[in-house]
């Protein structure tokens, strides 16, 4: 399996090495807009940065940084892309999550797009396919989708006497519909009553658990989304 770091550090190497190069002929670090769904903090982001210092770039003197975090407000996402594209960033790098890469791919087709990861980015409208993507958008599918029911089939494995099982699922996000579908397909072949709890964010959590609770829920699963901002 390809390590996400090489590969991060590769496709860093490909998409901002040339952009760098000519920004530093006219004297002026690249520019990269980080666009984020949550904290722009954590796996990808840190990774993403990581990478860069590894290829010799320097904050403030070769890279310069424009961060827009939508602090869980999905529908803030739009906005902050629009903005990135005015500033006129080199390159917009999304963090996790379909709805960040997606704003940024609505908001231009000419500077380039590198997501962090996102569940299916081909059924998303992200990209054309994985092999062939298309347009300005390029990065990483975490695949997620294909595991979605799997987690489900585990806690059946581990807890086999359960029977009530719940999922949230994230108002306005694109990615977690489509993997509620995942999980319920898996709870009606297991014989399991899903519990599905709307959580935007972490307000709503409290909110939530008691919820599940009323109902005898027995164990939780959470999508790629949630386990990407833990």
């Amino acid at each position: 399996m390809l390590d996400r770091r090489a590969f991060l550090a590769g496709m860093v190497s490909v998409v901002v090495t040339p952009i760098a190069a000519e920004a530093q002929q006219m004297g002026k670090p690249a520019r990269i807009g980080v666009l984020c769904q949550v904290p722009c903090r954590g796996r990808a982001v840190d990774a993403f940065g990581r990478a860069l210092v590894e290829l010799g770039y320097v904050e403030g003197r070769t890279v310069v940084f424009e961060y827009r975090d939508a602090e869980w407000g999905i529908e803030r996402l739009p906005a902050l892309a629009t903005d990135l594209v005015q500033r006129k960033v080199d390159v917009i790098f999304t963090s996790w999550g379909t709805a960040a890469a997606l704003a940024a791919k609505r908001a231009t087709n000419t500077i380039p797009v590198v997501i962090g990861a996102v569940g299916d980015p081909v059924r998303a409208g992200i990209v054309t396919s994985l092999a062939k993507p298309g347009g300005n958008v390029t990065g990483v599918s975490s695949l997620a989708l294909e595991l979605e029911g799997k987690r489900l089939e585990l806690v059946k494995e581990v807890i086999p006497k359960v029977s009530r099982v719940g999922a949230f699922l994230k108002p306005g996000d694109p990615y977690s519909p489509v993997a509620f579908k995942e999980v319920e397909t898996a709870a009606r072949a297991l014989g399991l009553r899903l519990h599905g709890v709307q959580v935007t964010g972490p307000s709503d959590l409290d909110m939530a658990f008691a919820t599940l609770k009323r109902d005898h829920v027995e164990a939780l699963v959470l999508d790629s989304g949630y386990f990407a901002h833990l």
